[in-house]
């Protein structure tokens, strides 16, 4: 039998100290399980190799991600915009509060930010998608992240504003 069939069938793993982990859905044969175990060597090779592939391939993807330039700062300054519509909300749901000690707003603004860096607040465009409950959407913003990693800027753009087809009628 074919490795990657095999790993495949049995639904084998990589565990830990160059073990394999095997979950049959059936109960293995004894010369299913010799036949594994010959083909040990080759199945830990072929898993170690996918798992390098994908390490790697991760790896590239959050270097991607990291050179968006002003990504970090306008997700920072979004995040300090809801905490201070957070703070404010709380604020003033509390009678305790006399209305002096509000907290204090942030003086980033990121309708600006979003301006001076187009292609991280598309990026976290892309990511709010990402929570959309309607499967076109959430698409929609995965192959958009896609397009942006692969420098497709303006197809990404494209896809994020056309989403909803034309024909909708759900």
């Amino acid at each position: 039998m074919n490795i990657q069939k095999m790993i495949e069938k049995y639904y084998i793993t990589l565990g830990q100290n160059g073990k394999i982990c095997v979950r049959p859905i059936t109960k293995l044969t004894p010369d299913q399980v010799a036949e594994i175990t010959a083909a040990k060597p080759e199945i830990v090779a072929i898993l170690t190799a996918e798992k390098k592939a994908k390490e790697t391939a991760r790896k590239a993807r959050e270097a991607g991600i990291a050179a968006i330039p002003g990504l970090e700062l306008l997700r920072s300054t979004l995040n300090a915009k809801e905490g201070y519509r957070h703070a404010l909300t709380e604020a003033m749901e509390n009678e305790e509060n006399d209305g002096v000690r509000l907290p204090a707003r942030p003086t980033t603004d990121p309708a600006a930010l979003a301006a001076q860096y187009p292609l991280a607040a598309l990026w976290l465009r892309a990511e709010d998608y990402l929570c959309a409950s309607n499967w076109r959407k959430l698409t929609a913003g995965q192959t958009a992240q896609t397009l942006i990693l692969g420098g497709e800027i303006e197809k990404a753009r494209e896809t994020l504003e056309n989403w909803l087809p034309k024909d909708f009628s759900d």
